[in-house]
Parts: C-alpha cells; structure tokens; sequence
C-alpha cells in the first residue's frame, strides 16, 4: 500500500495530542496519546484513503502499538479525512517509525 500516493500529507496534529483526565492524572496511571490527524486525498483516491484508514489501526494494535479504544473517522466538508485514535505511549509512536509492520503500510 501506497499512503504517499492516495493522500496529500495534509496532517493537522500528526504526531500527538497528550490526554489524560483529571481522575488519571491525580492517580498517576499512565494513559495513551492521542492523535488528531487529517488527510487531504487525492482527487479520485478518497475510498483508497478511507481504506486505508481501516487497515492501518488493526496492525497498530497487533504490534501492540495502539490501545483497544475506539478510532472515529470523519469526512469534512472540504473532502479532508479526519481520524482519531490512541497510541498506547509516547514510546509506541516512536517505535512505529522502525516497526516492519508499520513499514509495510507505506
């Protein structure tokens, strides 16, 4: 799969938003990331872009790269693809850029 070629890299917060409620911080229990993260596909590549979408987060999560918490995808306006999920750690981000599996998406 080729990301590069369906979407113009149009990444409005690629690489972390940090999210913790009150109630975790106060306890200390270490949360995920989360990611905002929009896409700007191609003209005629949207459904290869939305597919890949749905193929990437089942990867992340076997390499226990992502959590189980639900992933949302939303379509603006303009055509730009919106998603949002969670990576287990700062540390799961950073070891994705090395990760054969993720490799393989691009």
């Amino acid at each position: 799969m080729k990301t590069v070629s369906v979407c113009v890299c149009f990444i409005v917060l690629a690489c972390s938003i940090a999210a913790r409620t009150e109630l975790t911080q106060r306890r200390n229990s270490p949360t995920g990331v989360m990611v905002v993260v929009a896409y700007k596909p191609h003209q005629g590549k949207e459904q290869e872009l939305l597919q890949l979408t749905r193929e990437h987060l089942p990867i992340l999560r076997s390499q226990g790269l992502a959590t189980d918490r639900p992933s949302y995808t939303m379509r603006a306006g303009d055509g730009t693809i919106v998603e949002v999920f969670e990576w287990k750690s700062k540390q799961a981000i950073e070891s994705a850029h090395t990760n054969p599996a993720v490799a393989a998406l691009c």
